[in-house]
């Protein structure tokens, strides 16, 4: 008998395609949640420095022409209602954007499987599948709310070192560093972020596999007396499950340290550098009030920066997981946009009409 021959499986889409594919899902309100969150961010980040530096400007007699208490009290309360319109549209898209963009990846992956021959319904071990359905799919999701925060974030940056180039060139390029040291942290870190994400992802479908294939052959268990040697099987990858994740979780951990304690190292050089141009008389107050504020934003989003590039590398895993579930079909079967019923009524549910011909009675076969 010839050997069967199966079509090669067609590579993952890139991760930034998948992020592209989901905006278009859902692009009204993937416009929505970016707006919202760029209003947060600058009613968060800018806004406070800014009022700070007229009050303090208007202490010392330094404000502007028509600057007084009244300018100040304005601005505090327009910043709050920012921020509430900000909250308001971020609830409002955030969370259908996310449960939504779920389903259609859910539904993509089981109707794909529901396709395939009954003999080789899934490439992988049920509780791999469970995983992908369960931990990968969300991912996706997640990962476009963070691409928000990123574009939102880089707008923000950009306005921030023009406003901190205002002030002072050379201290700006001295905060500028450790941008640059966090993305050489990123880069190097990439190859054993996929590497512990993508073991715990597969330590933890084995689990889940074991788990279902012990209830379903639960009699065959008690019959062979082997219950002494199973639980032991499931406490030996329970351990491995635990180590390979407790490996990720601390490594994600020293990387979030490695990112925080750069950007505030150097937010407390530059802060000394500043109140010795300050008593020099480079500086007014509100100058100095206005450049820590900004420099605590920039420090935010470079940290922000870092962790944005690791969890890009688990997108990558994730995608990649999914895909190999999919096995032979089409590349973009993963993030085929279709209808997807999360609210107003349920789609009737119609079924084929049964006639006579429809019965069985003789199944013959031949030469094989």
């Amino acid at each position: 008998m010839a050997a069967t021959t199966f079509p090669p499986q067609p590579r993952a889409l890139p991760a930034w395609r998948v992020v592209l594919e989901m905006i278009r899902f859902r692009p009204l309100l993937w416009l929505v949640d970016l707006l919202a969150i760029i209003i947060l961010r600058v009613a968060w980040q800018l806004l406070p420095g800014l009022t700070m530096k007229a009050f303090f400007d208007m202490l010392s007699g330094q404000a502007a022409a028509g600057v007084n208490i009244w300018t100040i009290l304005a601005l505090i309360a327009g910043m709050y209602v920012i921020r509430a319109l900000g909250e308001y549209g971020f609830y409002f898209a955030d969370v259908p954007l996310f449960a939504e963009g779920c389903t259609l990846l859910r539904k993509n992956l089981l109707r794909h499987i529901l396709r395939r021959p009954g003999a080789s319904a899934l490439p992988e071990s049920p509780g791999e599948a469970v995983s992908r359905f369960r931990e990968d799919v969300v991912e996706i999701p997640a990962f476009v709310l963070w691409f928000n925060d990123a574009v939102s974030g880089l707008g923000i940056a950009i306005f921030t070192v023009v406003l901190m180039l205002r002030v002072s060139v050379s201290m700006t390029l001295l905060a500028l560093l450790p941008v640059v040291a966090v993305g050489f942290i990123a880069n190097a870190a990439s190859n054993r972020i996929e590497r512990y994400r993508r073991a715990s992802r597969q330590a933890a479908g084995k689990v889940t596999g074991f788990i279902g294939e012990f209830f379903g052959a639960a009699q065959a268990v008690k019959v062979a007396n082997a219950e002494r040697n199973v639980i032991a099987h499931f406490r030996r990858i329970n351990d491995e499950r635990r180590n390979l994740s407790l490996r990720e979780a601390l490594f994600d951990r020293v990387l979030d340290s490695l990112f925080e304690n750069t950007t505030n190292l150097g937010t407390g050089f530059i802060l000394i550098l500043g109140a010795e141009a300050m008593r020099g008389g480079m500086f007014t107050v509100g100058d100095f009030v206005l450049f820590v504020s900004l420099l605590g934003s920039i420090s935010g989003l470079t940290t922000f920066a870092g962790r944005f590039t690791a969890r890009y590398k688990q997108l990558d895993v994730s995608v990649e997981r999914m895909s190999r579930l999919m096995e032979g079909a089409p590349r973009r079967a993963l993030v085929e946009l279709s209808p997807i019923d999360l609210n107003g009524p349920l789609p009737a549910v119609t079924y084929p009409a049964r006639s006579a011909q429809d019965v069985l009675e003789r199944l013959e076969v031949h030469d094989h």
